[in-house]
């Protein structure tokens, strides 16, 4: 997981620099959920780490967007309360 997260997020970067038509989209949510993913494995608790990966997948879309109580409403009704 930590190898996904470092070689996708390397990937990310190299290719919002070039100047081709790409979202961010789908790789904050990719790299958010990873990132939440590794620290749910990490922390022992008894939570889901698949919550941890929820939340990071919105907050890291949240500061790549910037529109944080939209996004947090849509994610709250995708998941249906998760």
């Amino acid at each position: 997981l930590g190898i996904l997260l470092a070689l996708y997020t390397v990937i990310a970067v190299l290719v919002f620099g070039i100047a081709v038509p790409a979202g961010n989209f789908i790789p904050a949510l990719t790299i958010g959920a990873a990132m939440g993913r590794l620290l749910g494995e990490v922390f022992p608790d008894d939570s889901d780490p698949g919550r941890f990966a929820l939340m990071g997948a919105a907050a890291v879309l949240c500061g790549v967007t910037r529109m944080t109580i939209t996004l947090a409403a849509i994610l709250v009704e995708v998941t249906h309360d998760v």
